[in-house]
């Protein structure tokens, strides 16, 4: 196990200065969906734009995985036990929340089923999306 973490609040500094950086400034609301176990994640960031659509990004975020590897390295030392999923949270007026989850992801094959739910409860029931 690291011993040279950092604190866990510098963690959650640097995820939500990269989520400022990377979505656009009019954004509405912001969410980085995470779903991590030992050697394998997948991170994508989501963002509500002012007429109401959703952006969605999954590229050039490598800076952002290590932030989450990071920040679940520091739940494992503290708690000895490791979250596998995560939603990042940020509003428009810099409020961030953080919700983690212990569900068995080990089935990556259903990874885009468990993204689905994750759009309804987190996004709405029948969100417009550009997946570009």
């Amino acid at each position: 196990m690291q011993e040279n973490l950092p604190p866990q609040e510098q963690v959650y500094t640097l995820i939500g200065q990269f989520l400022i950086d990377t979505v656009p400034d009019d954004f509405i609301e912001a969410w980085i969906r995470t779903e991590m176990i030992e050697d394998v994640w997948s991170i994508s960031i989501f963002y509500k734009k002012p007429q109401g659509s959703y952006g969605y990004i999954n590229e050039n975020i490598e800076e952002l995985e290590e932030h989450f590897q990071t920040l679940r390295l520091i739940y494992k030392k503290d708690t000895n036990s490791p979250w596998t999923t995560a939603t990042f949270h940020l509003s428009k007026d810099l409020k961030m929340s953080l919700d983690l989850g212990y569900e068995d992801i080990s089935d990556f094959g259903l990874s885009s089923e468990r993204r689905e739910i994750w759009i309804k409860r987190n996004l709405g029931e029948t969100p417009q999306i550009d997946w570009y």
